[in-house]
């Protein structure tokens, strides 16, 4: 895949910009909290935190929160904090015990021009689960200012770019997809929630290609049907050629890696992460951090892992979960 020319098409087709800034990769809560509480305790000004249990975070503190109440059956499933404007970190974890000490998964420690965006993009958030609502959004939106950048440009800085699932926006989706469509040597893909149909197929085109094409799934799922439907995938998947890995435990990463394009962040794939909810992405061509994003994450993955080489035992009940989280 031609990388300068998949960008361009993102810069189309997307609606999404380019921006720049560097990227730390934080592999599994014993990486991410760390870091991430090292940057609290050294925060000056703002802490941007993501929607959580309101009662929980201002009772006895001085921490402000705002429950927004999410149209149309949606949810708001982004992992974004933002502290002092400096520094942004996206990814799959939620706070909880699981995401630091039991599950697999994927943060990154972003700074540079970027942040400002992000920190832009919570400022519209905030304001919209105000008590003036949509007003607020539209007069954040319109009439905000930018949050200031530092014009620097440091040696480790690469192009970024923020992907978004929002009501009527489905760049994630578009993006991926293409991607996917475009791939002409590899594809690897992880997710626990491998439940959309059209990403399936299209993975399944690309491995009748000719491309390597890996998915990684979880051993364990903690949604009920998951696993029985991970299976039924699987088995599918391997019947056309693609290669399936089980990894040992639970792994809540939502990452895709194809042809040198990565992309990463809250989004999984399945159905309501690309059509419905609300989540951000981020994406990058830069070519060391996609070598770099290979061997620590997929490399390390396929490695630890359990590869499927016969059709998995499924039973009714596995495809009756597979025919009801799989429904486009």
């Amino acid at each position: 895949m031609d990388l300068a020319d998949w960008e361009r098409w993102l810069d189309q087709h997307t609606g999404s910009a380019r921006e720049r800034g560097p990227v730390r990769l934080l592999i599994n809560g014993e990486q991410f909290y760390p870091v991430f509480e090292e940057r609290l305790a050294g925060a000056a000004r703002s802490i941007v935190p993501p929607k959580s249990i309101r009662r929980y975070l201002e009772d006895g503190s001085q921490a402000k929160v705002r429950r927004f109440l999410n149209p149309f059956a949606t949810a708001d499933r982004r992992k974004v904090f933002v502290i002092d404007g400096r520094y942004a970190y996206l990814g799959g974890m939620n706070l909880g015990r699981e995401y630091r000490y039991e599950w697999h998964d994927l943060m990154a420690e972003i700074e540079g021009p970027v942040v400002a965006s992000l920190q832009q993009e919570f400022d519209k958030c905030w304001a919209h689960a105000g008590a003036l609502g949509d007003l607020a959004f539209a007069e954040r939106a319109l009439w905000g200012r930018r949050p200031e950048v530092a014009l620097t440009n440091r040696s480790d800085f690469m192009d970024l770019r923020r992907l978004y699932t929002k009501t009527g926006r489905r760049q994630i989706r578009r993006a991926e997809l293409e991607c996917i469509g475009r791939a002409r040597n590899h594809v690897f893909l992880e997710n626990p929630y491998l439940y959309d149909n059209s990403v399936i197929v299209a993975l399944v085109k690309a491995r009748l290609r000719g491309v390597d094409v890996r998915v990684v799934l979880p051993v364990e799922n903690d949604l009920s049907g998951g696993a029985g439907s991970n299976l039924v995938t699987a088995n599918y998947l391997l019947e056309h050629g693609v290669r399936v890995y089980f990894y040992p435990g639970m792994t809540h990463v939502k990452a895709l890696l194809a042809d040198g394009w990565v992309c990463f962040g809250s989004a999984n794939f399945n159905t309501l992460s690309l059509r419905l909810n609300q989540e951000a992405n981020l994406a990058t061509s830069d070519a060391g951090f996609a070598a770099r994003f290979r061997r620590e994450l997929f490399e390390t993955d396929f490695e630890k892992s359990f590869e499927l080489k016969e059709p998995a035992a499924v039973s009714w009940t596995d495809h009756l979960a597979d025919s009801l989280l799989n429904q486009f």
